[in-house]
Order: C-alpha cells, then sequence, then structure tokens
C-alpha cells in the first residue's frame, strides 16, 4: 500500500477496520482482509468525522470565509449578504 496516509469516516471505524471490535468473532472481516496491512500502518491511519477535519475547517477561526461564525450566532447577516454577493 503506498500512500502517506490512511483516512476512514470515524476514529471507531479506524479501530474496527484494525480488527478492534470488542466480542466481535468477525470483527477481521471490517478490514476486508487488510486488517494486519492497516494495524501495521496504525500510526498513518486516522478517522475523521464526517469526512472533515474539524480543527482544519472550523467556521470560529476559518481565514477563507468572509465572516466567522459558531453554533450560537452567525456574526450579523449583513457580513455574510456582501460575502456572497463578492463570489
Amino acid at each position: 500500500m503506498t500512500s502517506d496516509a490512511l483516512v476512514t469516516v470515524s476514529q471507531a471505524y479506524a479501530w474496527e477496520v484494525c480488527g478492534g471490535v470488542k466480542g466481535d468473532a468477525g470483527a477481521a472481516g471490517h478490514g476486508m482482509g487488510l486488517s494486519s496491512l492497516l494495524r501495521q500502518r496504525s500510526a498513518d491511519l486516522r478517522g475523521i468525522v464526517n469526512g472533515i477535519d474539524t480543527k482544519e475547517w472550523d467556521p470560529r477561526t476559518d481565514p477563507y470565509i468572509p465572516h466567522n461564525y459558531h453554533e450560537g450566532g452567525y456574526g450579523g447577516a449583513g457580513g455574510w449578504a456582501s460575502g456572497v454577493r463578492g463570489c
């Protein structure tokens, strides 16, 4: 396997594909025959929640959006409107 990094859909699934499901006799099947290789490459294996790295793609700090926001507010609708018009 040639890659710098290996990514799964979640940390839990990264653990599962390496054969780490407690109490599951068929755990090795989660890695589709690659469990031993994935265990060898475990330092390169990451699980990303919903396919994104929430630290890198954080709307509170993202420098590539016109106005940062968070779950409690949008920073004012006027800022978003001008950002969208500029696209």
